[in-house]
């Protein structure tokens, strides 16, 4: 039994619109050592068949966008500490409740060109990227509620994004990215295997609360436009700081229960390009960071 990756190539489109492409491991053969940029990724897949033998690994570099917190990543303000992650490509795997694999039953041509079903497997994160993890710690002494507070996100040019605020639009965002690469049926099939993560996803919104000495981790997510794997690329691209503000967290109170100060967190990420020695299998035609091991 073989391995056939499928990765994320940009601007390469194949079976009705999908922005995957099926990798030969008969096709390729052991490569020296190269440096590789990687501007797309939203998913990963890998599909186990049958084939000829596999060529040798080869080592490369990767380079990839990335985002990283201008100065401190974690800020305590009025007894309120809050930290942030930017979750891109290239650390999403660290994530395992928000980042999943999922598989379903596909249709190929063999190496004689005769139909063959196989098991296709396919990793992703369940968030659109950027996102953010954010980490609150109350200890002010009494209960905070984010009834009022404004979450925003805005690029070096000005224009901001709006949050998601419940994880069911999330959930519809990404049965839009598996129908959009691999058809409706393929997405059905995955739908049931992303949903349990949904279920448990905890998303800041002005639902969130914190008694004294809670402390709270979740996850801050907003619509930036990106729904194929060329948008990342463009978005990524297209800024080289982003700034995110939580205005408007209430830190005191008057007798009557009403807020009477507030305070707000911003924090400021900047574009930067990350390097990664890697060794990948002889049959990855595109290399990434779930094909591929780092050095």
């Amino acid at each position: 039994m073989r391995i056939l990756w499928i990765s994320v190539k940009k601007n390469e489109r194949a079976n009705g619109g999908a922005f995957f492409a099926v990798v030969s491991n008969c096709e390729l053969r052991g490569r020296n050592a190269m440096r590789v940029s990687v501007q797309t990724v939203l998913l990963f897949v890998l599909v186990v068949g049958v084939g000829c033998a596999p060529p040798k690994p080869y080592q490369t570099t990767l380079v990839m966008q990335s985002l990283q917190v201008h100065d401190q990543a974690e800020v305590t303000q009025d007894n309120v500490t809050i930290s942030v992650t930017p979750i891109l490509p290239d650390n999403g795997q660290s994530f395992p409740d928000i980042y999943k694999m999922v598989t379903w039953t596909a249709t190929r041509n063999d190496v004689l060109g005769k139909p063959e079903t196989y098991q296709a497997q396919g990793a992703s994160s369940i968030l659109p990227e950027p996102a953010f993890q954010i980490r609150i710690a109350n200890h002010t002494g009494h209960v905070i509620r984010l009834t009022q507070t404004v979450f925003r996100l805005q690029d070096d040019r000005g224009k901001t994004y709006q949050t998601y605020d419940n994880p069911a639009a999330i959930e519809s965002w990404l049965e839009n990215i598996w129908t959009s690469s691999f058809g409706p049926q393929v997405a059905t099939a995955v739908k049931p295997q992303f949903h349990p993560a949904f279920e448990n996803l905890l998303l800041l919104n002005r639902n969130v609360e914190l008694l004294d000495g809670d402390q709270w981790t979740g996850y801050l997510v907003f619509n930036l436009g990106i729904n194929k794997a060329e948008d990342f690329a463009h978005f990524m691209e297209s800024i080289t700081r982003l700034t995110l503000r939580l205005a408007e967290v209430p830190v005191e109170f008057a007798e009557d229960g009403t807020v009477s100060r507030t305070t707000e967190f911003t924090f400021h990420l900047d574009r930067t390009a990350l390097e990664f020695d890697v060794t990948c299998p002889g049959s990855v035609k595109t290399p990434d960071l779930v094909n591929c091991t780092k050095e």
